[in-house]
């Protein structure tokens, strides 16, 4: 079970995460299918935050980059 702690943690890196992907789509890109790629830095600071090794952060885990996908469908 995830503590409540930590889905406040997930949220708040959930929303980072939002964000940056809205800030990331209003630089241009010089290749089609090229992207800086800012909306994962909230994903990488997760791996370094929750301990990925235990089966609780690694579900947090999966469940920040699953916010971040649906997130991203549904605004985009």
């Amino acid at each position: 079970m995830i503590s409540e702690r930590r889905l406040n943690q997930l949220a708040m890196l959930a929303a980072l995460s939002l964000f940056m992907s809205t800030i990331e789509y209003l630089f241009p890109r010089p290749v089609p299918f090229m992207r800086l790629g800012l909306a994962n830095l909230p994903v990488m600071l997760c791996l370094d935050l929750f301990d990925t090794r235990k089966s609780d952060g690694a579900a947090a885990f999966f469940l920040l980059v699953l916010l971040k996908v649906l997130g991203q469908g549904i605004s985009f």
